[in-house]
């Protein structure tokens, strides 16, 4: 098998996105500690969590803010049903 140099950007691109994502949720999942034993996917809706509440909304708001430097409003935060929308929010404000 042989591969070209742009196949392999690609392949390093995707595993780069992959590993951010994996990243961003090790952060949730240790802001979120109280709620228990949450195990978060990107396809995971915040909002059917259980013991998700408008504290754990302020919480993420301010663990976003700290290590990625991003604040997002409310209408935003609105907008966001997943773990995925939610990196991905991020990611287009850092970009910004």
């Amino acid at each position: 098998m042989v591969f070209r140099i742009s196949d392999i950007s690609i392949l390093i691109g995707c595993l780069s996105l992959t590993m951010e994502i994996n990243e961003f949720i090790k952060n949730l999942e240790l802001e979120f500690q109280d709620i228990g034993q949450v195990e978060l996917q990107p396809e995971t809706v915040l909002k059917e969590i259980s013991g998700w509440n408008s504290m754990h909304v302020l919480l993420l708001v301010a663990m976003i803010d700290v290590n990625y430097h991003v604040l997002l409003s409310g209408e935003q935060l609105k907008s966001i049903a997943t773990v995925q929308e939610l990196f991905d929010m991020v990611k287009h404000q850092q970009g910004a």
